[in-house]
């Protein structure tokens, strides 16, 4: 374990409540509401990151819930999450399935790395690594911006993560969150005091690679994810099981 990371990664006192983040993640999902769409059989893409090697991160409107025949409820807000590269939709969708798999090959070989990144994940659920940003308008608005020398570590260890470099990999997961909070607001769920939409997909994310690495019960997870398909992690086992989220220290 690196030490270093405890002051970098720490959360001071205790994880924020949704209310305390909500109006964050507001302005997240407004500013993708707003984005111009374009038609089913051309989509209008907004660019959300732009990095190394070529790739950049995109959603497309409109999507697939947005149709009128979707045989869900009708979501006239969704977008596809895609990733391209030097300019070409890869068109690497990743389920939540493909995710979990992913993390499981993680944990194979790294035990570390897959907890660094149930580390990202976690502060990702609160919004914790998303920065204020202004546009040429001086409008606020957030993007997702990891520790650059935690995800150096991680690239170094595990040079892929869905064919991909792992700071593409945890953008695009991002990306699926924002569509995720933008589906739940568009259905009047009330973000502010319910854990729902990409909260919810990350801390499961936290809980089953607790799993994956012994330090939860394979029961802890079970009943949940096969009820509601998510079973988001509670604040008090991700500190009992990630110290970097309490800066290394013992628990009390």
């Amino acid at each position: 374990m690196n030490s270093r990371f405890d002051e970098i990664l720490k959360i001071e006192g205790n994880p924020p409540s949704q209310s305390v983040v909500y109006e964050k993640r507001l302005n997240r999902i407004k500013e993708a509401i707003s984005w111009p769409t374009g038609t089913f059989e051309n989509k209008e893409y907004t660019t959300i990151w732009s990095g190394e090697q070529g790739y950049e991160i995109k959603l497309g409107k409109p999507g697939k819930e947005s149709q009128t025949n979707y045989a869900g409820q009708l979501n006239i807000h969704d977008m596809r999450p895609d990733i391209f590269h030097h300019g070409e939709n890869l068109n690497l969708a990743a389920t939540f399935g493909n995710v979990i798999y992913d993390l499981e090959e993680v944990a194979r070989t790294d035990r570390y790395c897959v907890e660094l990144l149930a580390v990202l994940f976690f502060r990702s659920a609160f919004l914790l690594d998303h920065k204020e940003q202004r546009d040429e308008t001086d409008k606020v608005f957030f993007r997702y911006e990891p520790n650059l020398e935690v995800v150096k570590y991680i690239s170094e260890r595990i040079p892929e993560l869905h064919g991909m470099p792992p700071i593409v990999f945890l953008q695009y997961i991002d990306a699926i969150a924002l569509n995720e909070d933008v589906k739940y607001y568009s259905k009047g769920k009330n973000l502010k005091h319910q854990n729902t939409g990409g909260k919810n997909n990350y801390l499961t994310y936290v809980m089953i690679t607790a799993v994956m690495t012994g330090d939860l019960p394979i029961s802890a997870i079970a009943s949940k994810l096969l009820r509601s398909n998510v079973s988001a992690i509670s604040n008090k086992d991700a500190l009992n099981v990630l110290p970097h989220l309490r800066g290394g220290n013992l628990l009390p």
